[in-house]
């Protein structure tokens, strides 16, 4: 009796597992800046005013032509590990980065950020992955200075 029930819980451990990697979304990410960048359209670099800081990890920026939502600056945490101070509303930055089109929406993900004193942050690989997702000493070091 033991050993069947034994099997029968194997046999639906395996089944709930696979279901669920199923769904998973298999690295697409969700769009939001938070995952690799994939269905890439254009890169971008804009030049402008922190306007608002979204929620999560966004900021909505004042170009001289345009406001434009940037998406994936990335965690506090990870901006602290840096030494860098995130960018402020009211500061002056530039973003480098990549347009994305996920279901026929198009966002700004941002790889790179040139703060206002001179300082790069970079935000993501070269495969467009995020730099603080995986292991911390991936992250270490990418911020250039003055």
């Amino acid at each position: 009796m033991r050993r069947a029930l034994r099997g029968i819980v194997t046999i639906l451990a395996v089944i709930i597992l696979g279901a669920g990697l199923s769904f998973a979304g298999n690295g697409k990410g969700p769009g939001n800046g938070t995952g690799p960048i994939h269905q890439i359209t254009s890169p971008f670099t804009y030049t402008g005013t922190v306007l608002d800081l979204t929620a999560g990890e966004g900021l909505v920026l004042t170009t001289a032509e345009e406001e434009v939502t940037i998406y994936g600056i990335g965690p506090v945490r990870y901006w602290e590990a840096q030494g860098v101070d995130r960018p402020a509303v009211g500061e002056e930055i530039t973003v480098s980065g990549y347009v994305v089109s996920l279901n026929g929406v198009e966002r700004n993900i941002a790889s790179a950020i040139i703060t206002a004193d001179g300082t790069t942050i970079t935000l993501r690989d070269d495969d467009g992955k995020p730099l603080w997702q995986g292991k911390p000493e991936k992250a270490k070091g990418k911020a250039k200075g003055k």
